[in-house]
């Protein structure tokens, strides 16, 4: 058992600011820390807490003095509320090796805690109330923004917020902290850095999807070795009253709420202002998994920083409670100041006061009215009914009954509806400190004991042992109290009731037997007063913790409860109602991100919470799902029962509106045992590529694998899941026939089938007609070409290095009515690995023709089944309809490009080796034949040199050069719009492209700067404009998520200047033609826990991605082009 501790965090009550400390020592815990230790004086030189203590003090001062007031242009008064105010957070190790943590607000709040003295602070919670599926699972989410209409409109984001983590970190510290770390708990991260900024990012996504705003959310963060043991510190900025579209003018907001509400941010500078600061200890280990499981020794990062984000964002208070002065407020006019839009909604039911009608020296009293400080907003009130759990109480079987309020504490067994009927009994003796006297009397009744002078853990043991049902401990001070503590040994109920209670139970039992009933009370609810929702308001008050958070007596456990203890909740609960009252406009959301189902169903209902502030409806309910609603109101837990699956497996994603927030029910499908559905004999043809896909039926996927035989030198197998390969490139050596076994196996059984494989010259005969084609210059979408040979013989239809790239293979249609498609033939490395149809026998291939750029004839080849087909094409007749833009990726860890030929989260179409780590790459059509092709910028002997190729099958570079210097970043286009891409650099350190016409070394041709330009700025180049021959330039800030395009190719203003609103971790930002406009849009690909996605803008303004993209790994590099030359299909975004 362990003594009751606290941990009550929250934002400073001027400042925002929370610190928190967790005392170590070098080599190990301090003796302070030990659990029985009973150290007496306060901060004497030879105390072990001095230090600490001194810190708390001056952390936790009222002393200092106010910041000036700043009058905007906008109107809007803006203080800097950065210094004072703050509460501090520690730490202690209890005996069983527990890290509990406590907020205090004063010296003798410290002092109390370290010395085990605070058995009345509310401590670690036991899980008993911990509900399934409360934790945030959320997938990347979709948030979409319309283009500002002036400076004073109030711009809507439907879908969310971009909440900008800003790594303040230096290299090799903190969040760039290169120590090797194991992923854990879901989060990806191979880096203790890595780790660290999941984690902030994950926070930030959360509150992402329900907040919205069209300003960035800017919160600095960083990892620094804080000074006397502090563990971290979070709060708001800056708080503002008066600005353009505030729903109350004399009043105070938060930062980041006043830039949501007035649509813009309200004190813009360059780099822009944080609205949250950060900063946590880099000599404390946190647990940084993702799942909400810490372990008992260890605190939850994402928990402690969902919470701090929350007081920044909104959830606290500038009221001094010290005095209960506004911000703003002076000795001469104590009464004076500003309230604010938390205070606002702060009631005294003493009084019936809210806080902005009271006195100062009133709101000061009603800081520590405990259980009569409430919240009165709208939106929080209507929710109450459904969000919290019936509240214990105590009920004397008299005539008439008696009831009392109760508080559960927070270790001990469960209350029930029915109740626990026994009689009472008084505890000898009264403390019950050590073992009873009258274990007979106690043993199966309830037993009535006093608080005091040991923790209340000890006293329900000792009850617990004696044989009683149940433990009532009455208070040895005025008011009601939640007794605290940890403890996993104590079965029994537990609760506090008032001093006054406790002394009329005595009474009642001075005058004979007395039976009592502990049950929960429907028709009360916990945490609440005269049906208002408590705030925390402790006598004696605890500066920073007190009424900026839920009241300690509110069941179940809510993240802005005043103690941060192991497994919170992560869902947003009735936070979300509060931001709603004080401004915010607020998402529905999801308390999961999705659930995985077997194919026999569900055998028990499934449940998930949708946590919303008002009206909600959901969208893409299955039919194999039911009891999943299609409409609700507010808080609504859901029971859903999925139904067997007969066929594959199968995915639906259930969409909440408003915001777009996603649950996905991906179910199994039913197991099939394996069955071959491919040929068994083939024939490959000496001096002649060959392939031949071997597939087999079945659910799982089976894995197909060579059971017996043994290939000739020349053929390859590669097992795979519902397909293996046979492929190679025969030589005379290999003639012969050969008896192979393969194998097909998954869960539900096991095949095999006999594959005779026959290697031959003159074998087979292949015809393919017709053998030339000509076209027209513009893009032809399908050609047919017949193949004409032997049952057995398969054949490949590829494009070679040696071919024309603008000629693409499709697809077959093969003479057992299966449609072949083109894929990756050989193993990653492999010199012969290609992009090609495998087909055998008859069939018929369709071939694309990319539109020729130019006016005059050009002529190319392709191979099909062994035959040379020459396409011969006109020269173009002007403008076409555009083809649009797709992605690659450059992985440096092994040398290839991966490209793909539509906007969609799949696998590559295409791979092939070019370039080395350390290289940077670029695209560009340097041939001008309408194809997109890499090329590579290297340092060769301190020259930076371009390597550029003009196909996508890899091989050496047709172009070479040197152009740029040391630090330069590469570019491409046609910068003079003569028809032919070339290169260019950017040079951060001058803020300046350098730009050549020519693919050759050389001066530059053009030097251009866009004003506003900064050295971490990223550059990237399109046609803006539809119609335009010329590619501008642009510049992306990843601080600020702004973009500075230039139309042409000038030195001065940018056309453009807008800002993308994205979540995730900046990789690269990017531009192209994402829907087929005539012109370039901008993009943005960013990393969401380790997921690479593509966060795209169909125009260049203001707002979030319209289209979503996964595609890539960690480390991998982005690029930009038509990699066929064909129209786009339309993009398929994630959500």
């Amino acid at each position: 058992m362990s003594r009751v501790c606290s941990l009550r965090p929250s934002v400073a009550l001027r400042v925002g600011a929370c610190l928190a400390v967790f005392l170590v020592g070098v080599c190990g815990l301090p003796a302070a820390l030990a659990p029985a230790s009973r150290l007496t004086g306060r901060a004497a030189a030879d105390d072990p807490w001095r230090e600490t203590l001194q810190f708390v003090a001056r952390a936790t001062r009222r002393d200092l003095v106010p910041q000036p007031e700043r009058k905007l242009e906008s109107g809007a008064v803006m203080l800097d509320v950065s210094e004072g105010f703050q509460h501090v957070a520690l730490a202690r190790r209890e005996a069983d090796g527990r890290v509990v943590v406590a907020c205090v607000g004063s010296l003798s709040e410290a002092e109390a805690f370290l010395r085990g003295e605070a058995d009345g602070l509310e401590g670690d919670h036991s899980h008993r109330d911990q509900l399934p599926n409360r934790d945030i699972a959320l997938p990347p989410t979709r948030m979409q923004v319309g283009a500002a209409t002036g400076p004073a409109v109030k711009r809507e984001n439907a879908q969310g917020s971009t909440i900008v983590i800003r790594n303040q970190n230096e290299p090799g510290v903190g969040f760039n902290d290169p120590t090797p770390a194991t992923p854990v708990g879901g989060n990806p991260g191979v880096t203790l850095g890595q780790q660290r900024l999941n984690v902030f990012q994950r926070a930030a996504e959360i509150w992402g999807a329900t907040l919205r705003s069209n300003t960035p959310i800017v919160i600095n963060g960083q990892f620094t070795s804080l000074a006397s043991g502090v563990l971290g510190s979070a709060g708001t900025t800056s708080i503002f009253r008066g600005f353009p579209n505030a729903p109350l003018g004399d009043t105070w907001y938060h930062y980041a709420l006043a830039n949501a509400l007035s649509g813009q941010d309200l004190a813009p500078q360059e780099p822009p202002r944080a609205q949250i600061n950060t900063n946590f200890s880099t000599n404390f280990t946190f647990y940084l998994g993702l799942d909400n499981n810490a372990p008992p020794d260890q605190v939850d990062l994402l928990t402690v920083v969902l919470h701090e984000f929350a007081h920044g964002l909104g959830f606290s208070t500038f009221v001094n409670s010290a005095n209960g002065r506004n911000a703003g407020a002076s000795d001469e006019n104590p009464d004076g100041g500003f309230t604010d839009c938390y205070a606002r909604l702060l009631r005294d039911e003493t009084l019936n006061l809210n806080w902005n009608q009271m006195t100062a020296a009133q709101r000061q009293a009603s800081a520590t009215n405990t259980g009569n400080l409430t919240w009165t907003g709208p939106t929080t009130q209507s929710a109450l009914p459904v969000a919290l759990e019936p509240s214990p109480v105590l009920r004397i079987e008299r005539n008439p009954p008696v009831t009392f309020a109760t508080n559960q504490a927070t270790f001990g067994g469960a209350i029930t509806l029915g109740g626990l009927t026994r009689p009472l009994i008084a505890a000898q003796p009264a403390l019950a400190c050590g073992t009873l006297s009258n274990p007979g009397a106690v043993n199966g009744n309830l037993a009535l004991v006093d608080r005091g002078d040991c923790p209340f853990v000890d006293k329900a043991f000792n009850v617990q042992q004696a044989g009683a049902q149940g433990v009532i401990i009455a208070n040895n001070a005025a008011g009601g109290f939640t007794p605290g503590g940890t403890v996993t040994g104590i079965t029994i109920p537990v609760v506090g009731i008032s001093q006054a209670d406790g002394a009329t139970l005595r009474d009642f039992l001075s005058s004979g037997g007395v039976t009592a009933t502990l049950l929960l009370d429907p028709t009360r609810l916990t945490g609440t007063t005269n049906g208002r929702m408590r705030m925390f308001a402790p006598n004696p008050r605890q500066a920073g913790s007190s009424v900026s958070h839920w009241d300690n007596t509110v069941r179940p456990r809510l993240l802005m409860e005043p103690a941060i203890t192991p497994r919170l909740p992560r869902t947003q609960d009735l936070t979300l109602n509060l931001f709603q009252d004080i401004g915010w406009t607020v998402n529905p959301i999801f308390s999961a991100g999705g659930v995985a189902i077997p194919a026999s169903g569900s055998s028990v209902p499934q449940q998930v919470a949708i946590n919303a502030v008002g009206a909600w409806t959901v969208s893409g309910i299955p039919n194999w799902v039911t009891g999943f609603p299609a409409a609700g109101n507010l808080l609504t837990p859901v029971s859903f029962q999925v139904a067997p699956n007969p066929g594959p497996e199968r995915t639906a994603t259930l969409t909440l509106n408003p915001g777009g927030n996603t649950f996905t029910i991906v179910q199994s499908g039913a197991e099939a045992a394996p069955s071959f559905t491919s040929p068994s004999a083939v024939t490959f043809t000496v001096g002649q590529a060959s392939s031949f896909f071997i597939a087999a039926s079945g659910n799982p996927p089976p894995n197909i694998t060579l059971a017996s035989g043994t290939l000739p030198p020349g053929v390859t197998f590669t097992s795979g899941l519902g397909s293996a390969l046979l492929a190679g490139l025969p030589t005379a050596a290999d003639i012969g026939t050969y008896a192979l076994v393969v194998r097909a196996t998954n869960g539900a059984g096991t095949a095999t089938q006999s594959l005779t494989l026959t290697i031959g010259q003159g074998l087979c005969a292949f015809a393919v007609t017709p053998n030339s084609v000509s076209v027209g210059g513009d893009h032809i979408a399908g050609v047919q070409l017949t193949v004409t040979t032997g049952p057995t013989c398969a054949w490949e239809a590829t494009v070679r290095n040696t071919d024309a790239p603008w000629i693409k293979v499709i697809a077959a249609q093969l003479s057992d009515g299966r449609i072949a498609l083109p894929r990756m033939v050989g193993a990653l490395g492999d010199v012969n690995r290609r992009l090609a149809i495998s087909g055998f026998g008859n069939g018929a291939v369709t071939i694309a023709i990319g539109r020729n750029p130019r006016p005059t004839p050009r002529t190319g080849t392709c191979l099909i089944a062994g035959q040379v087909v020459t396409v011969m094409q006109s020269g173009s007749s002007g403008a076409s309809a555009p083809v649009g833009s797709t992605m690659a990726m450059f992985r440096p860890s092994n040398g290839f490009m991966y490209l793909k030929n539509q906007l969609i989260s799949d696998f590559a179409d295409q791979d092939f080796f070019y370039g080395l780590a350390g290289d940077a790459p670029l695209a560009g059509d340097w041939d001008g034949d309408g194809i997109d092709t890499p090329g590579i910028y290297r340092n060769v002997n301190g020259n930076q040199t371009f390597f550029l190729i003009n196909n996508n099958t890899g091989g050496f570079a047709d172009i070479s050069f040197a152009f740029g210097g040391a630090g330069d970043i590469p570019i491409a286009g046609d910068w003079d719009g003569n028809g032919t891409v070339t290169v260019g650099v950017y040079r951060p350190s001058a803020q300046t492209f350098f730009l050549r016409n020519a693919l050759a070394s050389g001066n530059p041709d053009s030097v251009v700067s866009i004003t506003g330009a900064q050295a971490t700025d990223r550059p990237i180049a399109g046609r803006w404009t539809a119609g335009s021959n010329v590619t501008g330039l642009g510049l992306y800030r990843p601080s600020s998520g702004r973009f500075l395009l230039k139309n042409a190719n000038a030195s001065g203003a940018p056309d453009a200047d807008f800002v993308m609103t994205t979540t995730g971790v900046f990789v690269e930002a990017v531009a192209g033609d994402w829907t087929r406009q005539g012109f370039a849009t901008v993009g943005v690909v960013t990393s969401l826990s380790g997921t690479i996605q593509f966060q795209l803008r169909n125009s260049n303004t203001s707002g979030g991605p319209d289209i979503r993209v996964n595609y890539g790994a960690p480390g991998d590099v982005p690029l930009i082009g038509s990699w066929d030359g064909q129209p786009k299909p339309p993009p398929v975004s994630v959500p």
